[in-house]
């Protein structure tokens, strides 16, 4: 990779960073302990974000990542669950709880 590849991928990732937290630039330099300034010419490829920054920055987009992930799979069972077989999950669940407690109960 050459150095202006790196600088653009460091770029992108501090954009998408700010933008995924829905920041303006000075309240995304205070959150990284930077200045609104510097985060401008990151942004605009001025000067190179230091590593520790840029870890923060990827850091920042794979919770991102990894929560949208989270969201898309709950809405793709909430799409597969029928309103009987979420019904069916409830009672079992209560069902086993019930008998669960019963024998706690009964060891005491």
């Amino acid at each position: 990779m050459t150095s202006h590849q790196y600088a653009q991928q460091a770029v992108e990732v501090v954009r998408k960073a700010r933008g995924l937290l829905g920041l303006n630039q000075k309240d995304f330099a205070k959150l990284l302990g930077s200045t609104q300034p510097l985060v401008s010419k990151y942004e605009a490829g001025k000067v190179a974000p230091p590593s520790h920054l840029l870890m923060h920055c990827l850091h920042i987009v794979e919770q991102s990542s990894r929560a949208a992930g989270r969201r898309e799979a709950a809405h793709a069972n909430d799409a597969q669950t029928t309103p009987k077989q979420g019904w069916t999950r409830v009672s079992k669940a209560i069902t086993d709880l019930v008998s669960a407690i019963e024998a706690v109960q009964a060891r005491d």
